[in-house]
């Protein structure tokens, strides 16, 4: 859940900084790497490039000392809501 947020704010921010607008996640593929027992974790996402609508997003999950947790590759669509 966590690679599914930071990834998502990454792609909302790849379309527009200002409003931030809804995505979707389309797919998003995890691969876990390493196990954590307790302690703090942060969740990075970075984009990898996109169009108009669609934007293609890397993540990654590590523990506070630095252990990379997992990875996360996915694609965000910008939705449109009903005004």
């Amino acid at each position: 859940m966590l690679l599914d947020v930071a990834c998502g704010n990454a792609a909302s921010a790849w379309f527009d900084r200002e409003e931030h607008p809804v995505v979707l996640t389309i797919s998003l593929n995890t691969n876990y790497v390493a196990a954590v027992d307790a302690g703090r974790v942060t969740a990075v996402g970075r984009t990898a490039g996109g169009g108009r609508k669609l934007v293609h997003v890397n993540g990654e999950l590590h523990h506070e000392d630095g252990t990379l947790i997992a990875t996360a590759a996915g694609v965000f669509k910008r939705h449109k809501l009903a005004r």
